[in-house]
């Protein structure tokens, strides 16, 4: 059953920091406390949305890496989000994992996200592969050993 309380509007600007954090030049919201309430009016729309439409199974807005899990540390850096530093994308797939932090067939989507660019594509050289097919590399392991989840070829 959808969850009808009534959400808190957020600007484009609150909202855009909600996903990927302040702007250099600030914060758009009044206070921590705001930012807060914010999230939790609209976290469940911004996490289903970040992982089934613009990001990829596995990502999460800063906020959530923010208040839900307490881990700043977790934030992704500029290099991080460009696909450069691949030991700080795992380490937010193994908090996830360890802690239950995926919905529903989100490890479903990225398994069938992996193998559609598997067969579409082959990597070679300095090209990299696309952050789903890294993703599930590494997690895979993981799901296979824990018994957490079936995994299917």
């Amino acid at each position: 059953m959808p969850d009808r309380r009534r959400r808190r509007s957020v600007t484009g600007p609150q909202a855009f920091e909600l996903v990927l954090g302040p702007k250099s030049t600030g914060s758009a919201f009044a206070s921590e406390q705001d930012a807060r309430a914010a999230w939790e009016s609209h976290r469940d729309h911004l996490i289903e949305r970040a992982v089934f439409h613009t990001h990829d199974a596995g990502w999460r807005p800063d906020a959530y890496w923010h208040f839900d899990a307490g881990r700043d540390d977790l934030i992704p850096t500029d290099d991080q989000v460009m696909g450069r530093d691949p030991e700080g994308v795992n380490a937010r797939l193994r908090w996830l994992f360890d802690h239950d932090g995926f919905l529903p067939g989100e490890l479903e989507a990225m398994r069938q996200r992996a193998e559609r660019e598997t067969r579409r594509r082959t990597w070679g050289g300095n090209e990299a592969a696309p952050f789903c097919v890294a993703a599930w590399d590494f997690l895979r392991p993981l799901i296979e050993a824990s018994g957490k989840a079936e995994v299917t070829d």
